[in-house]
């Protein structure tokens, strides 16, 4: 994507959207101001009538009935998804339920260093004392509800003991 938004404008709205990781993607901002482009029937196949306008502008009826297609067979995907993953996450407490963690702090000076590769953070992180948490390139963005401000880091390294 184009490195104008990180240079100009961090919090832009699109740019954290589509960065953050969290289920949007470059494709979806493509989709908002370029073209939807082709779309799936309910069968999988593509649709030769490709959708030309734009979310910003207005899609008319018969490409609003077309992106239907492909809209109700993701949600019917994610359904299936989420019931394997509901069957899991079963699993995984059935096996762990015996398992009890009676401190916040093991006390360790071990712990796991996470460090950003090829100006990306790969892993997830989460911050206790702040409410909602977003990598980005190469800043981390901290948003906390109690304090009504916005904090911006230069991550480089981060540092993380006790249990996950």
């Amino acid at each position: 994507m184009n490195p104008n938004f990180r240079t100009t404008d961090p919090l832009n709205p699109v740019h954290i959207v589509s960065f953050s990781g969290a289920r949007r993607n470059a494709s979806q901002v493509h989709q908002l101001v370029g073209m939807r482009g082709l779309m799936l029937d309910p069968q999988g196949q593509m649709i030769d009538l490709p959708i030309q306008r734009n979310l910003r502008e207005g899609i008319s009826l018969p490409e609003y009935i077309i992106s239907c297609y492909g809209a109700r067979k993701g949600v019917v995907d994610t359904a299936v998804r989420t019931s394997d993953a509901g069957y899991l996450t079963r699993r995984l407490v059935e096996v762990v339920q015996h398992i009890v963690v009676r401190r916040t702090d093991c006390g360790t000076i071990r712990g796991i260093s996470v460090s950003p590769r090829n100006g990306m953070m790969t892993e997830r992180v989460h911050l206790g004392s702040a409410d909602y948490v977003m990598v980005g390139v190469p800043l981390l963005v901290i948003w906390s509800n109690r304090e009504k401000q916005q904090v911006l880091l230069r991550v480089n390294l981060l540092g993380n003991r006790g249990p996950i």
